[in-house]
């Protein structure tokens, strides 16, 4: 009966588990003391050799020879090894969740073992078990029986509950290095007589990401896909890895500015089939690589942070996307379109805007019959002194007018550089002149007035509009006639300080 490479290779005694040197330091130096703990807890990710080193441990605490510090080979460890042994339970907690199975096993915990000198009890997924069945395990792991040992694994410890945690002796078991994995995989190649190229091996122990039983999987898949010739070629299309001449394209495309290349790249991905969450990976490893050589240039370290900030979230968009590859297309557009995109919605320049402004119509309209309390504003500037730009007029007779002021709205929003949400309920409002100097805008729903009736976003308006019109303007907000809402608070009095805030594109920061 043929045998998977992960069974056929599985440690079978403390000598064949590969890394974890301190767990195995400690439970060898615990029998050969003969003062082994009643319960243990080994946590670590998948494929790390927690079930297996849990098995060995059984096999030691029944045959150890402290003459070499391993275990014995005889009846009894090949029993324990081909899962025979009556004593030594082992159960997979993900099937045996209910309080009901952990009774039944505690039943049995005071018999004597049948065979061996001690009754091991193996809780696979120990996380897996109900708050019941936790609860009913408590009094056995702090005095079970002289001959019962628990051993618990899981992959998640922050479910295991603390008082379980503090009746055992816990060891975590860390993911193996590329390394280790290279070595082993070479080893059962050498072994089963599979010819291998060395990149073919760091290829698949990278894509194991730390896991030994994952690489050995995909060795034994890479072995009967190539005829047991494993090449570095094969396991690239195989496993669907990026080339580093395809991630340096791409990442030339961002640096360039070139999104017609970068689009170039993500179709022909799509076109070969590729899966797009395996890209990302591997150009996120790839920007990893970039930012340790370029840790001292300052030129464009900032752009490889913003890539893996960028690229990051893609990954998660990915999963949700009803169109695979549009998180990557807007990802690869948002960095080589960076700048771009932000100034079209950054305020334009007030000298644009005022060498642009048609000549102002002197119609009065009738004041509203509702307003709100109005927002006071001292009279400073909107910009700095060396900013500042000329007004438009400085003839303080001129009068305003309603179909004035909405002409200009969209102006006015965009000199104030209040964000575009705000703008947009801005514009929903319809102007009325009060007077010269003042102006309430009346909105019709209480959304679109609860964006605008903030502090921070009257104060920019009111500057825009003195640069804009060449005197002071106050601002009063109000609800519509048709809205059976009272009205509502108007912004506090607006400071000096906040009139600063009106943004310009000369606050816009490019990376």
């Amino acid at each position: 009966m043929s045998q998977t490479l992960f069974l056929k290779y599985r440690p079978q005694k403390f000598a064949d588990l590969v890394g974890q040197t301190s767990v195995v330091k400690t439970l060898k130096n615990a029998l050969s003391k003969n003062k082994p703990a009643h319960a243990y807890l080994f946590v670590g990710s998948r494929g790390t050799g927690k079930t297996s080193t849990a098995r060995i441990f059984a096999k030691g605490l029944n045959s150890f020879d402290t003459t070499t510090a391993d275990i014995l080979e005889n009846e009894l460890t090949q029993q324990i090894a081909d899962g025979d042994c009556v004593d030594i339970i082992e159960i997979d907690a993900a099937s045996h969740t209910g309080v009901d199975n952990i009774r039944d096993l505690i039943d049995k915990v005071p018999f004597l073992p049948t065979y061996a000198r001690r009754k091991v009890y193996i809780i696979d997924e120990v996380h897996m078990l109900s708050k019941g069945a936790f609860n009913a395990l408590l009094k056995t792991l702090e005095e079970p029986p002289a001959h019962a040992y628990f051993l618990l694994a899981t992959t998640e410890m922050h479910k295991v509950p603390d008082t379980i945690v503090s009746r055992c002796q816990t060891f975590v078991f860390g993911r193996f290095t590329i390394e280790q994995l290279v070595n082993r995989l070479q080893f059962i190649c050498d072994s089963e007589g599979f010819t291998a190229e060395t990149p073919a091996l760091e290829m698949i122990a990278k894509q194991a990401e730390g896991g030994l039983r994952d690489a050995i999987s995909l060795l034994e898949q890479m072995a009967a896909e190539t005829n047991n010739t494993i090449t570095e070629e094969a396991t690239r299309q195989s496993l669907g890895i990026s080339s580093p001449e395809l991630l340096e394209q791409f990442w030339q495309a961002i640096q360039l500015r070139d999104t017609d290349q970068g689009l170039q790249v993500l179709k022909q991905l799509n076109k070969n089939g590729a899966d797009f969450r395996t890209f990302c990976h591997d150009f996120l490893g790839f920007l990893r690589a970039e930012m340790h050589k370029n840790l001292n240039e300052n030129q464009v370290l900032p752009l490889i942070l913003k890539s893996i900030e960028v690229f990051q979230k893609a990954v998660l968009q990915l999963k949700t996307s009803p169109i695979v590859e549009l998180p990557l297309e807007i990802a690869l557009i948002e960095l080589s379109k960076r700048g771009e995109l932000q100034e079209s919605f950054a305020p334009i320049k007030t000298n644009s805007v005022l060498k642009n402004l048609e000549s102002i119509p002197t119609t009065k309209v009738a004041t509203p019959t509702k307003t709100v309390a109005s927002v006071k504003k001292e009279p400073t500037p909107v910009m700095p002194p060396q900013k500042s730009t000329e007004p438009l007029t400085t003839n303080n007779d001129l009068e305003l007018s309603a179909s004035l002021v909405t002409s200009k709205m969209e102006t006015i929003a965009k000199v104030a550089g209040v964000p575009i949400f705000v703008r947009k309920s801005f514009e929903k409002s319809s102007p009325q002149v009060l007077s010269n100097t003042a102006v309430n805008f009346s909105f019709r729903e209480l959304f679109h007035l609860e964006q605008v009736n903030k502090p921070e976003v009257v104060a920019p308006l009111q500057a825009a509009m003195k640069e804009i019109f060449g005197t002071p303007i106050e601002i009063t907000l109000s609800m519509g006639a048709k809205s059976n809402t009272s009205p509502v608070v108007t912004p506090k009095t607006v400071k000096e300080s906040d009139t600063k805030k009106a943004a310009s594109v000369d606050d816009f920061l490019d990376f």
